[in-house]
């Protein structure tokens, strides 16, 4: 099968992430992939050794005659049988041009976006029955919707030992912004003085600087690191004990997945998709963003080293039997035959 992956984006996140383990398991699959996408930074040489044909722009009016112009040619020179979206400005992008050809259009929906973005698609994939939730009811979306789990390839290597030096060591990796709910984490953290822990931050975003500021006037600034960008966060996880996600919004949480898969317990806000990745048993605790007792309950479980050993154990099982990246594509590509 000959499939387009149309993604419009300046940065490296988790939808990128999602289409890197996604085209790499459909490649390894037999099919052609090919691609008209953004630059990926650091991580731009990986993608483009994937792709049959890599198409390389900046997106600056995604619904632009030039695009559409270039994207039918592409469509119809290489014969493309199917066209997957991810984000909305690719989704109207890729949507109008898949109707010129007479294709169908797959859009994945990785956060909690409006209908309208995919009002030229043929059917989208939520990444969680949270996402799905919100297109039916607020994002007023009448298309056709199927729930796929992220997945991601097994790292092959997990996390054996924990509290090096009788310290917790916490790490959060993901965009510095509001939604992502650090500035309330560092507040609770900051009312357990007493105990042994750090803080590893790993990411970039317009809420640097206030985070920064917010740990001087706690006075926990000795205990917190900014690492900014990490191109590979493999060795990162493996250096941690627990990857803390205290969003205030969060369509699924790729990055638990991440954790799961080199068997680091993971502590997070029970919002959005989180809920689904994070049940009893699954190697992660949830606390209510806005209960104080429910955060400290959490966190004094993590103190505990046999604790961290079996919820790690957990993490693992947890992302073998439901979030491999095998499942995912085989999933997808349940859905493109829908469709065809």
């Amino acid at each position: 099968m000959k499939i387009l992956h149309l993604i419009t984006s300046s940065n490296f996140g988790g939808a990128e992430q999602y289409l890197l383990h996604l085209i790499k398991e459909q490649k390894r699959q037999g099919h052609k992939i090919y691609l008209y996408r953004h630059l990926f930074g650091r991580r731009d040489d990986e993608v483009a050794e994937e792709a049959e044909a890599d198409v390389k722009t900046h997106v600056i009016n995604s619904v632009s005659p030039w695009h559409l112009v270039r994207l039918c040619r592409l469509i119809r020179r290489e014969k493309i049988d199917i066209i997957h979206t991810h984000l909305a400005k690719a989704s109207v992008l890729g949507g109008i041009a898949g109707r010129l050809c007479r294709k169908p259009v797959i859009a994945t929906v990785h956060g909690l976006n409006k209908g309208k973005d995919y009002r030229f698609s043929t059917a989208l994939i939520a990444v969680s029955r949270a996402v799905k939730e919100h297109l039916a009811g607020k994002g007023r979306c009448r298309k056709q919707i199927h729930v796929i789990h992220s997945g991601i390839p097994d790292p092959g290597v997990q996390k054996k030992g924990f509290l090096k030096d009788r310290t917790l060591r916490l790490l959060f990796a993901g965009r510095l912004s509001r939604e992502k709910g650090i500035d309330l984490l560092l507040a609770r953290l900051a009312s357990f003085r007493e105990a042994p822990w750090t803080l590893t931050i790993a990411g970039e975003g317009n809420q640097k600087d206030e985070l920064i500021s917010i740990c001087r006037d706690l006075k926990i600034e000795e205990r917190v690191f900014f690492k900014g960008f990490v191109p590979d966060m493999g060795p990162l996880f493996l250096e941690h004990d627990c990857l803390v996600l205290p969003s205030r919004k969060e369509g699924f949480g790729l990055v638990i997945i991440e954790a799961f898969a080199r068997g680091v317990p993971v502590l997070a806000a029970a919002t959005g998709g989180i809920r689904e990745i994070i049940t009893p048993g699954s190697g992660g605790l949830l606390f209510e963003r806005e209960e104080k007792d429910s955060f400290d309950i959490a966190f004094k479980e993590i103190l505990g080293r046999d604790n961290l050993l079996r919820l790690g154990e957990a993490a693992y099982r947890s992302y073998k039997k439901r979030f491999t990246s095998e499942m995912m594509s085989e999933q997808v590509m349940e859905v493109y035959g829908k469709y065809l």
